[in-house]
């Protein structure tokens, strides 16, 4: 409904319902089933290799590698009904929450994982957004402080260096502190998080991981003594 026009979607499935999701993986998978058991009866192993990379989430698709995908794409999913539209190329990228780059040293390339946050994509640049409860709503405390937590098991999950985590998770903590957390709270939360959480990043001991955790955590001030844009959290230890 917009004002007083009320409109029927007519195609797709509606979002919001519960069988949603399921159904458009289902309708995808019989497409991506036909596609493979004709490949199989075929013997043609060299286009299932091709194939080992390319990932599927409901409606989204990460290629990898794309060796032959483009131009075989239309011959499993009918383009009448179900036309695929490229949104991003080359790196670095990202499927999901998932950001994908290249990283090089001295001696090699590799790639690495991090996390991307859709909110900060330019398209969504001017659109409002509330982030996280706010310290004074009816939830329970520890029930507001666990977002903390979760969160930075998926960033841990997520990342593949250690700078990107803290990046992250100092990212998330300036966020509740401008909101009107504590950092005592924050410091309590996350060292929570660490304590059941070694080996990290490299760091086997606790007692360190909590030293360097604890004592570089810095808040960056302004004029007016609230936090500003970033919270710097620092290792002591090298990147790995």
């Amino acid at each position: 409904m917009l004002g007083d026009w009320i409109f029927h979607q007519v195609v797709g499935i509606p979002m919001g319902t519960s069988c949603g999701v399921y159904l458009a993986s289902f309708l995808l998978f019989t497409y991506e089933y036909q596609f493979l058991y004709d490949i199989i009866r075929r013997k043609d192993t060299d286009m299932l290799y091709n194939l080992e990379h390319i990932v599927r989430y409901v409606d989204d698709i990460l290629v990898l590698d794309d060796i032959v995908f483009h131009l075989i794409f239309h011959h499993i999913y009918p383009q009448d009904t179900l036309k695929l539209q490229n949104e991003l190329m080359g790196l670095p990228t990202h499927f999901l929450d998932l950001g994908i780059k290249l990283t090089t040293d001295a001696k090699r390339s590799f790639l690495v994982t991090f996390v991307h946050d859709k909110k900060k994509d330019p398209k969504y640049a001017n659109v409002p957004m509330t982030r996280y409860p706010h310290p004074d709503s009816n939830l329970a405390k520890h029930v507001k402080l666990n977002v903390i937590l979760s969160q930075a098991y998926r960033f841990k999950c997520l990342c593949s260096l250690r700078k990107d985590f803290l990046q992250a998770l100092a990212e998330l903590v300036n966020c509740f502190i401008n909101k009107g957390y504590l950092l005592q709270d924050m410091l309590h939360v996350t060292n929570r998080f660490f304590r059941f959480n070694v080996p990290l990043y490299g760091i086997t001991s606790w007692s360190l991981l909590s030293k360097c955790f604890g004592k570089s955590l810095e808040l960056r001030l302004g004029s007016d003594h609230r936090p500003c844009q970033y919270t710097y959290i620092l290792f002591c230890l090298p990147v790995y």
